[in-house]
Parts: C-alpha cells; structure tokens; sequence
C-alpha cells in the first residue's frame, strides 16, 4: 500500500483530532459507594473501597484536641502540621530505621517528597537508656517532671505549647498508660515488657484496648519459658534494639501516635471479611480466603468519607511517611513469600537431575538455585525483563511501534484541588495524585484503543513510573494498524504538533502550552519554536497535563524506546565483589536495598492499580537443548521419581515435536506461529486447538459465581440430584439462565384448545415480556399450529408463512415493537413483512416485474429512478423482504455507508465486491472465484444498489466484468437480476416515481416539493424562493406568533388529548432546545384536565444478580 493510500485511509479516523477543546475534561461524577460510604473517581469498580461491603472496619476515633490542631487554620495548627512528622517521632513508641532522600525532604527549598530507598525497621529500645538520656518509650517514664524539657532539648524548632498538649492528648493512650506507670516501680533492672504483638480486638467494630490488653510487666528471673511466640520482650539492658516485625498489630501505633492516639491495633493476621449472605459480589463469590489481606485493610483505611472524622489523609508530610511504610509492610509479606517457597520448590535442568543421580544423589533439597525473585513479583528484575521480550515479540509479529506517548500527572488539576482543604499542597494529598491520575489514564486509554483517535491499534504496551518527586506518568508504545501507518509527513502533522499555539486561534491550548506571544519569554530566555515538546494539540487541550507524543520513525530506537518504558523501580548501582565465588546470591535482598519508594507510588501500588499492561497477550516459549529443560520439583521429593515421572520429561518444545508427528496442520506453522493456533496445558503439559469459541467457560464461571462448595466439576454440573450433561444446561437448570422450556409448554399447551390467531397474539406477547433465550426456535416449533386458518386460502407455504409473519408483525407493532428485532427468519437479516401491502401503483409495477425476473431466474437490469421521499428505500425494503421470505439470496448495496445503514443487510458496494479505490476502464473487482464471496455471488438472486449515480462508471463495470466472470457467463452482470437506484435518467429500463407518498392528501404540497427539487421553485424579485402562502404563519410579534403557529398545527387540543394517533402524526420543529422546552410549556398549559408528574428511577430487579451485570 503506498503512503498516499494509507494517507486517505486514515484521514477519517483522525478528524476528532482536528476538534480542539475549548477547555479541559472533567472526570464526571461518581456516587459514592453504598456500602463504606467511600467517595469514588470515574472508572473505579464499586469492590474498589471495601471489596463490595465484604471489609468493614471502625474508624480510628480522633479527640477533639488533636482534630483541631489538625484541621483548624491558626498558626499554631500551620506550626503543627509543617513539623508533624517531628512531632510523632518525639511521642513514638519506637523509632524509625529507614534510608531516605535527605534532599527532597528539606523543608526550605522544592517541594517536600518522603522518598525512600531500602527496607523500613521499627526499634523498641531497652527500659534504660544506655547514655543517661532517654529516648521514644522511655521518655514515658524516666524523669516525667522534666517531660516538656526532655521531649523538646533536642530541638529548637518544637513549640512548647503543643508538646504539651499532645502530652495531655495521649494520657488516654493505653500504650502512653502502661509505659507511665513505670514510674511508680522503685527499681526496672530485673524487668521485662511483655508487648502483645495482636490485642485480639474486633476491629470490625469500634473497640479501644486497655492498657492490661496491650502489655505486661514480668521479672526477668520468673518463667522465663512463658517468654515464647510471636509477641515483643523488652528487658531492662540487653545492649540492642528489639525489631517490631511488620506483621504484629501494635506496628502501627506502637510508632503512631498521634495517627493512632487511643492505640488502635493495625493490620494483623486473621481478619475476618464480613458476610453479606445472598448479596455478595462476584468477586468474593470466588473467594477462598475469608481473611482481609494487608493491603485491602489499608485501601480500606485511605479512603475519603465525608460522613467519618479522620485526620489519616489530613496528616500532611506524616501520611507520606505513613504509607510509604505502609507499602513497604505490603511488599515485604509478599516478598517473604517467596523467600519461605525457597526451601519447598526447587528447580533444576533435567540433565543436571540425571547428572546429580549419577553421581549418587537422590535427595531433592540438596539439588538447585536459591534464592530467586521469580518473574511473578511483580516490577522486579525478571518480571521487567520477561515484559521487555515479550513486548519485543509484538514488535516482530505487528512491526515497530509507531506512536511513543507519554503522560504525566498535573497536581493542579480541578478534581485534585477541589478535594484539597485551605493552604493543603497536593503533594501531602498522595491518595488524590494517584487515584484522580488513573482516572485520567483510564480515560485516555479510551480516546486511544476505542475511540482509537490515531487510528486503530494493533497492539501496545503501556508502564506507569513515578519521578523522583513521586508524581507519576505513563509511557505507551503504539503499534498502528497497516492501513493506519504514518507514511506521509501529512500524517505525522495530524497527530504531532511541535509549535507554540496561536493565542488568537485558541486561547486555551496556549495558556497549556506558555504564558503569552507566540515567542516566549521564560527565566530570561526567550524561546520560539524550536524548544517546543512534540505534542498533539487534542490531547493536551482535553487532559491539562504534559503529553508528549513523538513519532517512531527509525527501527533503530525500538530497543531504547522498550527497555526504557521496562527499566524498573528506580535503584542504587553497586556492584560487590567477593573472594569467596561460590556465595549464595540473594535477588530478594538485592532488589529490596536497591530500590526506590515515593508516596504516589505507595499509594498506587496500595490501591491495586495496575502497573502495566500489554495487548494482545503474548506467550512465552521455552527453549532448550535435549535434556536441558528446567524441571520444578519439591524439596522432599525423590529425583529417581522426578526423573521417571512423565510430566518431567515433557516440555513445550519436545510436545511442539510430538505434535508434529500426528497433526498435520501442526506441520505448516513455525514453533513462534504455535500460539496463535494451539493453547499450551500447564496442567497436563500438552498442546490442544484452539477453539473459535469457548462459551463453557462462561457457563463454568456463572455457577462458580452461584453454586457454593462444589465438591468437583460433576458435583458443580448436578442439579437437585440430576447430572446435568453440560455446565450450560446446569446453569439453566438452576434457573440461572433464562430457560424456554417453560415457554414452549405454554405454546403447547395453548395450542392444544386455542385458535391459531390467539395463538399467535400469545406468541407476540411471549416476544416482548418473556425475552425467550431463542425466539427463532419458538417460531420454527410452533409455525404450524399458528398458520392453520391460513392455509385453507394460501397455495404455497412460502405465502402461507409471509400471512403468518405479517398478522404477528402487527400485534408486535401494536406492542411498540418490531418483528424484525426477532429475528425469526435467516439470522441477521430483517425484513419488512408488511410493505408490498403499502406499494402505491407505482411501486407495485416496479416490485411486480423485478420479481418475476427473480422468480424465473432471468437476467434483467432495472433502474429505479425517482426524486427524495417518493419511496425508493421502501421498495427496496419490500423486495429485499419478499426474495428472502423464499430463502432466496438478495444483496443490498449503496454507493454511501449513510444509504447502506438504511437498507437492511445493507454494506457499501466497495465492501461487498471488493471494487478498488483508484479504477480505470481495465480495473475489475478482487474477488477470487473461489472466495466465499464469490460463492455467495452466484447463489444471489437479487443485487439492490441504491444511490448508484454517486458511483464512477468504471465501479459498475468493475462489478460488471466480475460478475460475468466468476459465473462463467457473458450475460449482463453474469445473468443476475440487479437494481440500480438513484436520482437521474439511465437508457436501461427506467421506472418513474413521482407520486410523494407522504403527502397523498396534499397534492399542491407534493407538486410544490418536485418543482423546488427539479429546480423550477416560484422566484421573487431579489432571487429568493418564494414560500407558499399556505405555509407561512404571519409575524405579529413572539407570543401571538407563537399561539397562531399552535393553533394551525393543533387545531383542537381536546381532540388531540383524546385522539393519542392523531397527536403523534403532528409535530413543531425548532433549530434550539430552549424553544422546544417554551413550545411544550405552552402546549401542556392548553391540555385539559389536571396537571399530573410523574418520576422514575433506575433500580436493579434482582440486586443479588446485580453484579453479574457489571462490566469491569
């Protein structure tokens, strides 16, 4: 395809990028959720807050006084929320061990980020300060005279007044009670804390521990075996520092305080979900673990509710700290996972097992690699470099990308500020940055995949980043359609532009761009042109943010552009060296101490956004040497077993071989080209066919979404003690599928004493109220006892049935529907089962001789040739209906997608017989005799093509020579009856219409409307076209105007009121909303009687079900 043609194929598309927005887009308006009462942004799930009402959890209460200094405006407030994180570690329990980016939190220059690098530790130190001056827990208890002068001697920044209210504020804490009542011991050498790591407290509802609940006093000489399990002990001077493991509920409060001033236990093994009985969603249908997860409890925890008092997402530069910790604690459970799998799955080549037997060992754990950061870890090293192939297979299957697009937050958009309170900076607000930027990403996404304002996608890959300060961005590769290429430099201007915007053209989009002129000054420097970001003018007017778009046009940058978007976390580089070579090497540890956390990214990744995504999904495939394949295996397992078992011998490439032996269509595709046509069982390590369709999996997950505590699949298939044969016949046999079983008893039943017309009203109505699952088989089953009173005066079937169809079609009408939204007869195909009845004379001579050419199976070319409204497209419809009632083959074609649209079945004449875009008097159509479409060509019956003067004469020849040719004829048009419509004179066999149909009872109007389009109108003096005096309502003035204009259209509104038809054939048309809105006003003032209103809401039926219905 030359560049001019991929030009013009995708002019069209991209004409919605032409169409500036004259300001941003809005994210709209989303209820809140109706369980937690959680605000919700655009294009998030409803199970996105509390997993559908399944998590429920108090909300930790906050005395007044720490509420006001949190929220309150004054300066002592302002002092209090710059230094907060200050002020928490001076009344922390514990103290906090963590590498951040001193830099970024330097108060006095650029904007605050808490920005970490390795993994996070809380302390709890002994009872006795080892230098004499106490710190964290000990400043509860050691000299409490002197506490104001003690918490503040190390900084001069604290402010006296508020270290002593948050000393009166936290003697309500049971942790601040108990350390305090270390006073009154007389001697702390011999004793030990005994700190509960979980105070066992229902946090599905508010419950405040008490000091006995959250810690002990033991002596130290006294049982000391009592002193096991997961709790903390702290004794009076061991010379170290206890950890608080991450997984203990007093993590959060023992470090706190003021987050958690009535101690509140966080996050803890063994939370229960609640249990919502019939209304549980899908989502927690499936679920198998009734516990809530650390990083639900805390997507719980940072959610916005007006209706809850709260100062977690108010803590300004302490919520940053908070969740960075928080997502470190996620991500350490999930990384100690894998640590503890070390020691159960190995892996190892199965040559290397052969080898290991040989050598005398038959002990599994002494056999292969530790300790591995699997590719499953999602954003570490071999999960970015398996996403970095796999992009680079897209490459190889669709080509190099085309379009690299990049997207970074604004923090200044409205939806973010509009959340923010007085003098609040968005960059303390990480929650709103991450949720109000995937909102804004999701929405893009739509633009570019659906929408597909570039054109239409073959494939992409897209990964989200986050910058040093934390606020993140997205990096797509778009790879193009080829018909969608960017060949010509006129493509490359639609979608890229590189200049300063024209403030008079648009005002908007140069305010996004610079600050005034088309030259700008900025910093001292004045810039034009040249020093403008590639951007596209549609996006950054719609989104109000940094998109950069830039064109691929070199393969050369394909491999920089993919491990760029697939680099990974941010990470310190080292490099350790050792003299011992064979030392293990941890990759869990390596990536923890190398990488980088901001709070958006914390957040991000607490709120389970995803951080990347690829489409079309690409299989990876394994190769290897013989014998050289990698083998999992358990640690306790026997190799000689593991040698001899089937499954190890077995991989994707020895089975890709296998297959080849007994499939032969397995034979002509390339090992790369396997996936496209076979699916790999990781279960039963072997390739089976894809299948077009897999509906089981539907109907498996519709009764795993219903069916609770299948003991099997056979168990999930038996219904009140049958086996059902498939899980569809399950589902309906449970009643979770609309089952007709029930409707044809009724019709059978009906048809045993009721007369055939009654039979068929019962039918109609079955249509319309009962939704049959297939309403053709209805029709197909009972055809014959509704067609009985019909076939004593019809001869063949085929009339008998048009009687029948049409007697439904008008108790259907008479319902407000249309049989042909049924489908009753060939699938996706309507027709029009009563028009032939509405042909005027005229179009009853054209339908009658085009049809008995049809029937008889005799060439003929016929032009229908008439002016607009005098039922061309209807006598298209009456024929198309009446050759396809025969179960005869009738085509419908328009020079014009708008023309084809209207005819049913209708596809424009280039799609259907594949006529080229550029045609001379050589040019025929690309169709092969032995195509599908030619098959279906020469079975055709009938070729309608309407609008046929808009196409060249080389298309109809074109159409012509194909024609005879793939049906061996030389006939006109290879023998077919075809029907040209449209609007001139032909030398073929011309029909003339001309009697206006829609205005039979108006024949000056008719005769005025065929001399205005034959171009012969009355004239006036100045050229104008004279309106009929029977037309036009005199002008007085508005509101006489408008009452004569009612009173000639309605002329008696208490017939009208009475008469529903008459009013519905009756109608003002205006060019403006607001006058429709004034000329209904007036017309509902005249109708007689009292002014009723009535409302609707939209509701779910069966809420239960609701779920099913949602589209994620």
């Amino acid at each position: 395809m030359s560049s001019g043609e991929g030009h013009r194929r995708s002019a069209g598309l991209r004409q919605l990028l032409q169409v500036v927005p004259s300001e941003a887009y809005s994210l709209p308006y989303v209820p809140c959720c109706r369980h937690c009462k959680a605000k919700r942004f655009y294009h998030e799930t409803n199970g996105f807050c509390c997993a559908d009402g399944t998590i429920s959890l108090a909300t930790n209460a906050v005395p007044d006084q720490l509420y006001d200094l949190s929220t309150s405006n004054t300066d002592e407030s302002a002092h209090f929320k710059t230094y907060v994180r200050t002020y928490n570690n001076k009344f922390a329990f514990t103290s906090f061990g963590v590498k951040f980016d001193e830099d970024l939190c330097r108060r006095n220059s650029g904007i605050y980020t808490f920005r970490t690098q390795g993994q996070i530790y809380h302390y709890i130190n002994d009872l006795i300060p080892l230098n004499g001056r106490p710190s964290y827990l000990q400043l509860y208890f050691y000299d409490t005279e002197h506490e104001l002068e003690n918490r503040i001697s190390d900084s001069n920044r604290m402010n006296p007044s508020i270290i002593a209210q948050l000393i009166d504020i936290l003697h309500i804490n049971p942790y601040s009670l108990f350390f305090r009542s270390f006073g009154d011991l007389s001697n702390l050498e011999n004793q030990v804390i005994h700190i509960r790591s979980d105070v066992g407290l229902d946090q599905r509802v508010f419950n405040v521990p008490t000091s006995s609940q959250v810690a002990a006093i033991w002596v130290e000489n006294e049982d000391v075996d009592q002193l096991r399990g997961r709790d903390i002990y702290v004794f009076s001077h061991s010379g170290g520092s206890h950890i608080v493991q991450y997984y203990f509920g007093c993590y959060d409060p023992l470090q706190y305080p003021l987050l958690f001033p009535l101690g509140d236990t966080g996050w803890h093994q063994g939370i229960q979900r609640v249990n919502r009985g019939s209304t549980l969603t899908t989502l927690n249908r499936r679920r198998k673990d009734p516990i809530v997860s650390c990083r639900e409890y805390y997507c719980y925890k940072l959610q916005i509710r007006e209706n809850v008092r709260s100062i977690l997402l108010l803590s300004g530069h302490l919520l940053q700290q908070f969740v960075v910790d928080m997502y470190v604690k996620i991500e350490t459970s999930r990384l100690d996972y894998f640590r503890s799998k070390q020691q159960h799955i190995r892996s190892e080549l199965y040559q290397g097992i052969v080898d290991t037997i040989t050598l005398g060992e038959t002990d599994a754990s002494n056999v292969g690699k530790r300790i591995i950061l699997p590719s499953s870890f999602i954003g570490g090293p071999r999960d970015m470099r398996k996403r970095y192939m796999e992009a680079m297979a897209l490459v190889q299957r669709y080509g190099k990308p085309d379009i690299f697009l990049t997207m970074t937050c604004n923090p200044n958009w409205q939806e973010i500020s509009n959340e923010l309170r007085l003098n609040e900076q968005s960059q303390n607000r990480p929650d709103l940055v991450a949720r109000v930027f995937r909102a804004k990403l999701e929405e893009l996404k739509d633009r570019l995949f659906k929408q597909q304002i570039f054109g239409k996608v073959s494939a992409y890959v897209y990964v989200i980043e986050h910058q040093k300060r934390g606020l993140p961005h997205a990096h797509f590769l778009i790879i193009l359609q080829r018909n969608w290429k960017l060949y010509a430099p006129e493509s490359f201007d639609e979608i890229v532009s590189a200049e300063i915007p024209d403030k008079n053209t648009n005002l908007h989009l140069h305010n996004a761009r610079s600050d005034n002129g088309i030259t700008v000054k900025l910093r001292g420097h004045n810039l034009d042109n040249r020093w403008v970001v590639p951007y596209n003018p549609y996006l950054l007017a719609t989104f109000d943010c940094h998109i950069n778009v830039e064109i691929c046009s070199t393969i050369k940058v394909v491999k920089y552009l993919y491990k760029y978007v697939y680099k990974g976390h941010d990470r310190v580089a080292f490099n350790l060296v050792s003299e011992q070579t064979n030392q293990q090497i941890d990759e869990i540890q390596q990536f923890q101490s190398t990488r980088w956390i901001a709070p958006p990214e914390a957040m991000w990744r607490i709120y389970g956004f995803i951080v990347n995504e690829m489409y079309p999904s690409v299989y990876s495939l394994h190769l290897h040497l013989e014998d050289k394949h990698q083998v999992t295996f358990r640690a306790n397992e026997d190799l000689i077993n593991v040698l001899n078992s089937d499954r190890s011998a077995k991989s994707m490439l020895t089975e890709f071989f296998a297959l080849n032996q007994v499939d032969e269509n397995a034979r002509t595709l390339l090992y790369k080209e396997f996936p496209e046509f076979y699916v790999w069982s990781q279960q039963y390590k072997e390739w089976t066919r894809r299948k077009k369709k897999n509906c089981y999996r539907y109907y498996l997950r519709i009764l795993l979404n219903h069916v609770r505590g299948p003991l099997s699949f056979e168990d999930l298939r038996t219904v009140d003690g049958v086996v059902a044969p498939t899980f569809r016949e399950a589902a309906t046999m449970h009643g979770l599928l609309q089952r007709d079983s029930s409707l044809q008893d009724c019709l059978h039943e009906a048809s045993l004493y009721q007369m055939s017309s009654s039979l068929r009203r019962l039918f109609a109505t079955i249509l319309v109220y009962c939704n049959p699952t297939n309403p053709r088989e209805l029709w197909e089953r009972f055809e014959q006892d509704m067609s009985v009173d019909f076939r004593s005066t019809e001869n063949s079937m085929s009339d008998v049935r048009m009687q029948v169809l049409r007697s439904i079609s008008f108790t259907l009408e008479s319902m407000g529907k249309d049989i042909n939204s049924f489908h009753l007869l060939d699938d996706n195909i309507c027709f029009d089962i009563v028009a032939s009845e509405a042909l005027n004379s005229k179009q009853r001579h054209v339908y009658n001789s085009v049809l008995e050419k049809v029937f008889s199976n005799e060439a003929a070319t016929f032009f229908v040739d008439g002016p607009a409204r005098t039922g061309k497209t209807f006598l298209y419809k009456a024929l198309l209906a009446a050759v396809r009632s025969r179960k005869l083959v009738a085509l419908a074609t328009a020079s014009s997608g708008v023309a084809a649209s209207i005819l049913p079945g209708g596809r424009t004449a280039h799609s259907r017989f594949k006529i080229p875009l550029d045609t001379d008097e050589h040019s025929i159509c690309c169709v092969s005799k032995q195509s599908a479409i030619a098959k279906l060509l020469r079975v055709a019956r009938l070729i309608i093509w309407d609008e046929a003067p808009m196409s060249r004469k080389q298309h109809i020849q074109a159409l012509d020579k194909m024609l005879r040719d793939i049906n061996d004829s030389e006939l006109t048009f290879g023998g077919k009856v075809v029907v040209f419509g449209g609007d001139f004179r032909q030398v073929l066999p011309v029909f003339h219409l001309t009697e206006n149909m829609r205005a039979r009872l108006d024949p000056v109007f008719s005769e005025y409307v065929l001399e205005l389009g034959n171009g012969m109108p009355p004239i006036t003096v100045d050229e104008t076209i004279k309106i009929l005096d029977g037309m036009l309502v005199p002008y007085e003035d508005d509101c006489t105007s408008l009452d004569h204009l009612i009173d000639a259209v309605f002329h008696d509104i208490h017939e009208y009121s009475i008469n529903i038809s008459a009013m519905m054939n009756r109608a003002i048309l205006t060019p403006k909303n607001s006058y429709v809105d004034e000329i209904n006003a007036l017309l509902i003032h005249r109708f007689p009687g009292e002014l009723k209103r009535y409302y609707n809401f939209d509701e779910a039926i069966d809420t239960s079900e609701q779920s099913i219905m949602e589209i994620f």
